[in-house]
């Protein structure tokens, strides 16, 4: 499991406008059992831990462009990256360095480098699980 800490500033959000402009402590966890996901961990206010699971390759299209056309949706700009997340409660916008996200993504690759992800999978297994409880 890595994990990669980071700053990220809160550009603005429709649950906690009030909070625009902090800076959360934020941390790219990324598990080679799940190859092709990373999760981005953050403390709200009120101290409520939030996780956001999305594609790793998503995170790295968006470091050089706009990326996403979901809940998650990754704008790279100059030296910055703005990841905007949505939910039912709400959207967040997080403003993170694109060195910072870069990092997350150089050292996820030297655990499971992209392309290679589904060499991690026994996909005869895999198969097996599906034919459970058909009949």
């Amino acid at each position: 499991m890595l994990n990669v800490f980071m700053t990220a500033r809160l550009l603005g959000s429709t649950k906690k406008p009030r909070y625009a402009g902090q800076e959360l402590r934020v941390w790219l966890c990324y598990d080679p059992a799940d190859p092709y996901a990373v999760q981005l961990n953050f403390v709200a206010g009120g101290g409520k831990r939030i996780g956001w699971l999305f594609s790793r390759d998503l995170l790295a299209a968006g470091l050089t462009g706009r990326a996403g056309d979901g809940d998650v949706r990754i704008t790279g700009l100059d030296d910055t990256v703005e990841i905007a997340l949505s939910s039912p409660d709400g959207v967040a916008r997080l403003e993170f360095s694109r060195a910072d996200l870069e990092r997350g993504i150089d050292e996820s690759e030297t655990l499971v480098p992209i392309g290679t992800e589904s060499a991690a999978f026994d996909w005869d297994h895999e198969i097996g699980l599906l034919g459970r409880g058909a009949a």
